[in-house]
């Protein structure tokens, strides 16, 4: 967390969380679907951020902007765009990682895919986006997958250098 964020949530004071008597609220589950109009936004910001920083447009995202529950191919396959899109700007290929595509549970046309961007690291490969028994995600699900993605995104498209970087710094 950055300094100024910090510095802004004390000022602010702690948010307003909800009160559930006799329960932590650690123990209190949001099972909500993620909708696709928050995966749009969501994938939308994505695409803006690696603009802003790589002066490259990688379009417009293809989920709709509808306040129902998004699936779990649609994200897939928003995130097989990006990294289409992205392609260009990979510097660096990570070692494919071994799996097995069987336990896959997701529709057929997104499956080749979610197969590469699994081998790739893009997607945790025992996660809910590849092998979740329902069609969609929760918000925290989509979030822990986006971020994922976004981790990768960010460590495939840039360089260490020896001059920021303290694993690549002698002593």
């Amino acid at each position: 967390m950055s300094v100024l964020l910090f510095a802004v949530i004390v000022a602010q004071g702690a948010p307003k969380r909800p009160v559930h008597p006799g329960r932590p609220l650690g123990e209190i589950a949001d099972t909500r679907p993620v909708t696709a109009r928050e995966v749009r936004e969501s994938f939308d910001r994505v695409s803006g951020l690696y603009k802003k920083v790589n002066d490259k447009s990688w379009g417009t995202t293809a989920v709709p902007a509808a306040d129902r529950a998004a699936t779990r191919t649609e994200i897939v396959a928003e995130m097989a765009r990006i990294y289409k899109a992205a392609a260009s700007s990979i510097r660096f290929t990570p070692a494919a990682s071994k799996f097995d595509p069987a336990k896959f549970r997701i529709d057929a046309s997104v499956k080749p895919s979610l197969s590469k961007l699994v081998s790739l690291g893009y997607v945790a490969p025992i996660g809910p986006l590849a092998v979740g028994p329902q069609p969609g995600l929760t918000t925290k699900e989509f979030g822990d997958a986006l971020g994922f993605f976004v981790a990768r995104l960010s460590q495939t498209t840039h360089l260490p250098s020896s001059k920021w970087t303290p694993m690549l710094q002698g002593d």
